[in-house]
């Protein structure tokens, strides 16, 4: 944290995150789904920065950052982010600032600037990420009052991935994705993330895994087998997990957008373990090695065009 001319700052890395399984387990009497998922943090990520100054309020501002690709520059328009009050990083603040206000605690004024890199409306959990950079960089600001547990109870309040991205790394979610089991992760192993020009809405997505499930044709990946493996010590490449990956939304949102099982057929095909990510568009390949994902990143780029493409690792 740095004190600038009677201002406070700090800068927080918000990391994109994947599902390699992912199961809807139902609907609950409250609207929201309960799943099971396991969860990992990927080297894709945002830039969040906060200043705190005298006054009141909260200013928010949203920048793509820069990149010499054009189609990319394109992709991270971020024209679907808004940079006001519905803004989920604008109302992570807002509950943190209150909260600290019954603590006693004056917050004064606050201003965020979210530099992009995650693709919006992605399945990546760009919005929650972010939401979740805001909970732990406030938190900093205001020289750690709140508890991890506390950030954590904000978050789920705010959107089902923060919890997690607040806590990081890898784990074993359930309940609406609040309850969580750390677990090893498997840093470092390369990833090639694809998103198509399409976009997802989450309740629609929803609504059609609730339409397979009454016509008895959605899959239920097992979160805890694939748990208990990576627990056990014995992933060494990304093909170890091939026949445990997972997710229920995929076949019913790629029935809808043929592009995405499109790409997840070239993705195999290149010989990466590859599935869609929350409730896409994106689609993710892992590979037992960095030649192979970049090799296999160039000639996607080739067939998808439109396509934006990350290349890196797992965190």
């Amino acid at each position: 944290m740095q004190t600038i001319n009677g201002r406070s700052a700090v800068g927080v890395t918000a990391f994109a995150k994947i599902n390699l399984t992912l199961d809807v387990c139902g609907k609950r009497p409250d609207g929201y789904h309960e799943i099971t998922s396991v969860m990992h943090q990927t080297g894709l990520c945002d830039k969040v920065i906060l200043e705190r100054e005298k006054g009141e309020g909260i200013t928010l501002k949203v920048e793509s950052a820069s990149t010499e690709d054009e189609s990319a520059k394109a992709a991270l328009s971020h024209e679907l982010v808004p940079d006001g009050s519905d803004n989920i990083a604008y109302k992570a603040a807002a509950l943190i600032l209150e909260k600290a206000v019954e603590k006693g605690i004056e917050p004064g004024h606050l201003g965020i600037k979210l530099v992009k890199k995650i693709p919006a409306a992605a399945g990546l959990a760009g919005g929650s990420t972010d939401a979740a950079a805001v909970l732990t960089g406030v938190n900093k600001l205001l020289e750690g009052v709140f508890s991890e547990e506390e950030l954590c109870s904000m978050g789920v309040s705010l959107g089902a991935d923060v919890p997690f991205c607040i806590k990081g790394g890898c784990a074993l979610c359930s309940g609406i994705g609040e309850k969580m089991t750390s677990l090893p992760g498997l840093s470092g192993m390369p990833i090639v993330l694809v998103k198509p020009p399409v976009e997802v809405k989450t309740g629609p997505a929803y609504k059609l895994t609730d339409e397979w499930e009454s016509e008895g044709k959605l899959e239920h990946p097992d979160s805890k087998a694939l748990a208990e493996l990576i627990s056990s010590g014995k992933v060494e490449k990304a093909s170890d997990i091939a026949g445990y990956i997972g997710n229920s939304f995929m076949a019913p949102v790629s029935s809808e957008f043929p592009v995405i099982a499109d790409i997840i057929e070239k993705l195999k095909e290149a010989g990466g373990t590859a599935l869609m990510s929350g409730s896409g568009p994106t689609v993710f390949a892992l590979f037992d090695d960095r030649g192979s994902a970049y090799r296999t990143a160039e000639e996607i780029g080739r067939s998808f065009k439109d396509a934006y493409i990350y290349n890196g690792v797992l965190m």
